[in-house]
């Protein structure tokens, strides 16, 4: 069995994970981990690369009864890797917690007695660690992390095998060209919106700041295309990206384009269209939200009925906005009546036996907490 450690926002972690692995069996889910089972770790660490939202993996060695029996399946499992001189090591723990510096303490004075190499907690703050932490000190490679998890149901004794590349994720999100008047959105979003819609193309027809090709690029996706009908838009993509079909295209006229095949194998489209203004709580209102959402519906219902027109028939993993205005919701409920005009299939996101449930809509929300606009992740394919 392994254990996810979930981030910020645990319904999108899921969802990316099941897409990716669609063989697991769900064990248990909180909102900051996933246990599964039926997954083979060869598999697991072939594709972690791509996995945004999970912050480390755990590999569970052992049930265990209580804290006591973790202690000493810790010092057993130390003394079995037949360590050198020195070694660094930390204790974590999840859901019922133990004080982990303390807990450290006691594994270092039970494992004193009989051991042959001297134990460092890499840590005195008693919380888990953080994965540029994990990363620093080499415990993912040397599988020092001891994991307590101690779940409503039953116990585990782990150790993590795998944790997030914060280094990789700074400068992918940083190092591109920035324009602040443009919607940019987050590449962690765009690598979960390209795995809920995985396979071997990927076609990005309101691409603004090319989030979706470089995203798509770095997880070796065998064909990236990118269109926009801006010609600026363009010609920056193709100074900043070296690889993948650029080319400029009007998207409401999609069914026109002599550049790709609209339906090649797999080929799932994986968008999200540019908002006409950046909104903060000064200067949003009722008003500027109806005149963006009567913007925003022209061009989607353009968009659908030219690609139902090209008889378009593989996935379309695509954004939409909603609003918070004095800590309400406002959706934009007229692509819900899109959606359902044109027979657009909606697909679920979350596995069956999963706790958590999407919207009534079967989206997924994703906002961040200074943002007045959030983005509902929808699956969709045409009927």
């Amino acid at each position: 069995m392994f254990c996810f450690i979930l981030g910020k926002t645990p319904k999108l972690s899921i969802a990316e994970i099941h897409s990716l692995f669609p063989k697991i069996e769900l064990v248990q889910a909180s909102e900051s981990f996933l246990i599964v089972k039926n997954l083979e770790e060869n598999i697991l660490r072939e594709k972690f690369h791509q996995i945004w939202w999970t912050l480390k993996i755990i590999k569970i060695i052992k049930n265990i009864k209580d804290k006591w029996a973790f202690l000493r399946e810790s010092v057993l499992y130390i003394q079995n890797k037949e360590l050198d001189w020195k070694v660094n090591f930390w204790v974590s723990s999840y859901w019922n917690k133990i004080n982990n510096f303390t807990t450290g303490l006691e594994i270092k004075k039970i494992y004193k007695k009989e051991g042959t190499s001297n134990l460092r907690m890499v840590n005195k703050d008693p919380e888990n660690l953080n994965s540029a932490v994990i990363k620093k000190e080499k415990l993912d490679q040397n599988e020092l992390e001891l994991n307590f998890i101690n779940t409503s149901q039953r116990c585990y004794f782990g150790i993590t095998i795998l944790s997030q590349d914060i280094d990789e994720y700074s400068r992918r999100d940083f190092e591109k060209f920035r324009d602040m008047n443009i919607w940019m959105l987050p590449p962690k979003l765009a690598q979960i919106m390209i795995n809920l819609a995985w396979d071997w193309n990927v076609y990005d027809p309101f691409c603004w700041l090319w989030t979706v090709l470089i995203e798509a690029l770095n997880s070796w996706i065998k064909n990236v295309y990118w269109s926009d009908i801006s010609p600026e838009m363009v010609e920056k993509t193709r100074r900043n990206v070296e690889t993948g079909l650029i080319f400029l295209q009007d998207a409401s006229r999609i069914w026109e384009t002599n550049k790709i095949k609209l339906n090649e194998t797999g080929l799932n489209i994986v968008t999200e269209w540019y908002l006409w203004q950046v909104f903060s709580q000064r200067n949003i209102s009722l008003d500027l939200i109806k005149e963006e959402r009567l913007n925003l519906i022209k061009i989607y219902k353009w968009f659908f009925e030219w690609l139902q027109k090209a008889s378009f028939k593989w996935n379309i993993v695509i954004s939409f906005p909603f609003w918070e205005m004095r800590w309400t919701y406002i959706y934009f409920e007229e692509i819900y009546d899109l959606l359902k005009i044109k027979k657009i299939k909606i697909h679920k996101l979350l596995p069956e036996a999963c706790e958590f449930k999407e919207t009534k809509l079967w989206s997924l929300l994703y906002k961040r907490d200074n943002q007045t606009v959030g983005r509902e992740i929808f699956k969709l394919s045409l009927n």
